[in-house]
Parts: structure tokens; C-alpha cells; sequence
């Protein structure tokens, strides 16, 4: 199954993963961590609250760990697609060499 991460870019995903560990909702400094993930994505408010100050850890911590996991999946697929087009490219250069050669 493939997720859909066209909201996300590749820097914002970068900027994201630099941010570290999305820290459990108990750890002290917690809210600080998931205003600093969500905040890259530019996101001023979300779903029930007028601005992420008002909104509550539990649901600052579930939307943090979403962009984290997804910006996890997006580099993967970004690096999984470099490493393909890697193989096809050597897969062509050898296809050459082999016609060079007369095989």
C-alpha cells in the first residue's frame, strides 16, 4: 500500500527527521518537541483547536508522530527510488558493454 505524501516535500521531511525522536506525552519538554515538528510543516492550527497553543498534548502528540512517520516513509521512498534508477542505469551500461563486445 502506497501512502500519499505529496503534502510533504523532501526538505520538510528532512527538517522533520532532524528534529529527532518524537518524545512520549510524559517526557518533560514534550509539548515543545511537538510544536517544533508540527511547526515545520507551517501548520498554525489543527482539527478542533483555534491554534496549536490551545490544543491539547495528547493530540499534538498524534499529529507530531504522523509527520514523523511519514516523513520516515517519504525518505525511504525517495532514497528506494535513487537506488533503483542507480540499477537500471548500471543494468544499461552493462547491456551496452555486452553489444561492444558482440555478445
Amino acid at each position: 500500500m502506497k501512502t500519499d505524501l505529496s503534502y510533504m516535500t523532501m526538505d520538510q521531511a528532512s527538517r522533520i527527521l532532524d528534529c529527532g525522536k518524537v518524545p512520549g506525552i510524559r517526557e518533560q519538554n514534550a509539548r515543545g518537541k511537538y510544536l517544533e515538528v508540527i511547526t515545520v510543516m507551517g501548520y498554525t492550527k489543527i482539527h478542533g483547536s483555534r491554534n496549536l497553543e490551545h490544543a491539547p498534548n495528547y493530540q499534538l502528540e498524534k499529529v507530531a508522530e504522523k509527520l514523523s512517520k511519514d516523513a520516515q516513509l517519504k525518505t525511504r521512498q525517495y532514497w528506494d527510488s535513487i537506488d533503483q534508477q542507480i540499477m537500471m542505469e548500471d543494468a544499461r551500461d552493462h547491456e551496452v558493454q555486452l553489444k561492444l563486445r558482440g555478445y
